[in-house]
């Protein structure tokens, strides 16, 4: 695509054509503004750090997934340099009475961890706690002290069963964190 906008000798945005407009002083820094920003999205584009999404923040979008497709609404969009920064995420779901509960928050931490998350596995950390003398509080109490560091939370499937995920999530909405569902 052929550009509108440059840089000028003095480092600033121009148009790449002459422009010739009689205006007044504060109509044309409106339009040093609009070169400013269309020059800010032409490089944007040049870097390949420009996209165009297929959807909108409202919208409803579908998932495919390993067992099915998983149908998800779009609550916000966030720059990559924030996800960057703040991208610690808990994970969420039963573990009291679950058989093969390590297996499914590890196979979430995987597959959390491909999409640029960094994970937060209350399975695994707590598993480090001694069984025959730390209480289910204490356990809780890590678990929220863990979610507290977390701008995200990853809810399992099934998490609606166990009291503690659900003070987990109790946690999330009060906290306005990002819900994720698995």
């Amino acid at each position: 695509m052929e550009r509108l906008t440059k840089t000028s000798d003095s480092g600033e945005a121009a148009f790449t054509f002459d422009l010739y407009i009689n205006c007044l002083p504060s109509e044309a820094k409106k339009i040093l503004n609009l070169a400013t920003k269309l020059k800010e999205y032409e490089d944007l584009e040049e870097q390949g750090r420009l996209i165009k999404l297929p959807c909108k923040v409202g919208d409803n979008v579908y998932i495919v997934k390993r067992y099915g497709v998983e149908e998800a609404h779009i609550i916000g969009i966030t720059e990559a340099d924030d996800v960057k920064r703040d991208n610690k995420i808990y994970i969420s779901g039963a573990i009291t009475g679950i058989n093969n509960y390590m297996e499914r928050f590890n196979m979430a931490e995987e597959q959390l961890k491909s999409q640029g998350f960094s994970v937060i596995n209350p399975a695994r950390v707590n598993a480090a706690l001694p069984e025959d003398t730390t209480t289910y509080e204490e356990y809780m109490k890590m678990s929220m002290t863990m979610l507290e560091m977390c701008n995200y939370i990853y809810m399992l499937k099934g998490w609606e069963k166990s009291p503690g995920a659900n003070r987990e999530y109790g946690y999330a909405l009060a906290s306005d964190m990002t819900i994720i569902w698995g």
